[in-house]
């Protein structure tokens, strides 16, 4: 079984961990954050964090041949999730459209990785 790391340049460097690995037409994409290419935390609140976060996703997605369309399951983790669901709901429409496919979503509250983030998303 070949497994292919997906590591695109348009994505602040994975820390101990690969953005996405391939395995076949399966595409496993690790946490992402509402980071930044140069490694800074978006300011302001989860939505803006959520969509830099979308971004993320999609980007390492089309590096490995994909599209957000492709997306079947969706984690996410909040550090509020009361209050942060309705803040991520433009970035959710944005990035998944209002008449296409929208992935599974499993939510958890949990402080996103060790830099202070509101949101990460796991595909």
């Amino acid at each position: 079984m070949t497994k292919e790391i997906i590591a695109p340049e348009n994505v602040v460097p994975a820390r101990g961990y690969s953005h996405a690995v391939k395995v076949g037409n399966t595409i496993y994409v690790s946490g992402q954050g509402g980071i930044d290419p140069e490694g800074n935390v978006i300011e302001g609140d989860c939505g803006a964090q959520a969509h830099q976060a979308f971004e993320n996703m999609k980007r390492v997605l089309e590096a490995a041949g994909a599209t957000m369309q492709d997306v079947v399951k969706l984690n996410y983790y909040f550090a509020n999730i009361a209050e942060d669901v309705p803040k991520i709901a433009d970035a959710y429409r944005k990035y998944f459209g209002p008449d296409t496919h929208k992935p599974r979503l499993v939510g958890d509250k949990e402080p996103s990785y060790d830099i202070g983030g509101l949101v990460g998303w796991v595909g």
